[in-house]
């Protein structure tokens, strides 16, 4: 398992240009910063994988964190990837893709609320300029980032239970 590269030009033959094997399982979640695929893995965790060339993907690096890494986010140098193994959502700097590396750790508890801090979040997305976190029994909680290292919430609505989340600037569905 790994990454797998499609040239879908002709949307009715897809084809498979490359390929990637990470010799791991369970490569969940994948999102795209400029010339880098970041990858959420369970249980490898975070990979960097360089992209300049879709013919040759090259894997760039790997955080020494492992766990079960299943959604992430991105916003320039930092990924934000839900993490159960931690329960929370970790930080990663890839500034270095070569050591991409753990810079801090948003956990249930760090919600104000009566936010029930047992459950574990399910997907993260950005959302305009904040992070949105599907925090299943929990509802919908919205993040402020522009400290990446070190996210506040600033809102909880708790009269749902999402498990994905996918926004269009300030609307989230």
């Amino acid at each position: 398992e790994g990454l797998s590269v499609f040239d879908i030009s002709q949307p009715a033959s897809p084809d498979l240009i490359a390929t990637l094997d990470l010799e791991t399982p369970g490569c969940n979640s994948i999102t795209i910063e400029g010339d880098q695929a970041l990858l959420a893995c369970n249980p490898s965790g975070f990979h960097v994988i360089d992209i300049s060339d879709p013919l040759k993907p090259v894997h760039a690096g790997q955080a020494a964190e492992k766990g079960a890494m299943l959604s992430i986010a991105n916003r320039e140098n930092f990924a934000f990837v839900v993490d159960s193994t931690q329960q929370g959502l970790a930080i990663m700097d890839h500034s270095n893709p070569a050591s991409p590396k753990q810079v801090g750790l948003f956990t249930p508890s760090q919600i104000p609320s009566d936010h029930n801090s047992s459950y574990m979040f399910e997907s993260v997305r950005n959302c305009g300029e904040y992070l949105c976190i599907a925090d299943g029994q929990n509802g919908l909680v919205v993040l402020d980032i522009s400290r990446p290292e070190e996210p506040v919430a600033l809102g909880v609505y708790g009269n749902i239970v999402p498990s994905g989340l996918i926004a269009d600037g300030n609307v989230v569905y």
